[in-house]
């Protein structure tokens, strides 16, 4: 097995949603009342899973561009008898096949560190939602999260002189990340959350200022 399979192989066992701030994202997401999600960059299903289970009546789109995950998720929605509640699309994120603001929540966790295009992903994201999107994502200024990608980032390029595979980690600040909804003046929630040095941060934005 690759080195590149091993990672998805770790990924895909990853637990439901229970860290403080992925706990809140769902929170905040259920709050909306939604009947129509979009999970982007879903995983291993495992927020898709979360919100047909416990959400009335939502519908949810979850997508991935990776195929192990896509399998992954359609075992689960078997298992969990989740065929009727959650659609599964294998798709990039820097290229979302929907129509202009399709979703009542478009939600992103912990994946603009893997695009090349992060600002593209988020456009997207914002094309699709009719205004509410919620982003949980690793803070790289953290000095473990640092340290971690520095190391990450060293193997990767160990592997590419070797000819191995594995994912690239593009280095992605908070500020970076929120500037893209800064700039098409989107009101920002939950924003005092963030804190300098905190191992992760949430960014929930909703619709347009008027």
């Amino acid at each position: 097995m690759s080195s590149l399979d091993r990672e998805i192989d770790k990924w895909i066992r990853y637990p439901p949603p229970s860290a403080p701030l992925e706990s809140l994202a769902f929170k905040l997401l259920a709050q909306v009342t939604p009947t129509f999600v979009l999970d982007c960059g879903a995983g291993n299903g495992r927020f898709s899973l979360q919100l047909a289970k416990n959400i009335q009546n939502v519908r949810v789109i979850s997508l991935d561009m990776n195929k192990r995950m896509v399998e992954k998720i359609k075992e689960r929605v078997k298992l969990y008898n989740l065929i009727e509640k959650i659609q599964i699309v294998l798709a990039d994120m820097q290229y979302l096949p929907f129509k202009e603001r399709q979703f009542d929540a478009v939600l992103n966790v912990g994946n603009l560190w893997y695009v090349p295009n992060y600002t593209r992903v988020c456009s997207e994201m914002i094309r699709v939602s009719r205004g509410i999107l919620i982003l949980e994502h690793i803070n790289l200024i953290n000095p473990k999260n640092l340290i971690l990608w520095i190391l990450h980032f060293l193997k990767y390029l160990i592997f590419a002189v070797l000819g191995k595979s594995t994912y690239p980690l593009y280095y992605r600040t908070p500020k970076q990340i929120f500037r893209p909804f800064v700039d098409l003046s989107f009101k920002i929630y939950n924003g005092a959350r963030f804190r300098l040095l905190s191992e992760r941060f949430l960014l929930y934005v909703s619709k347009y200022k008027r």
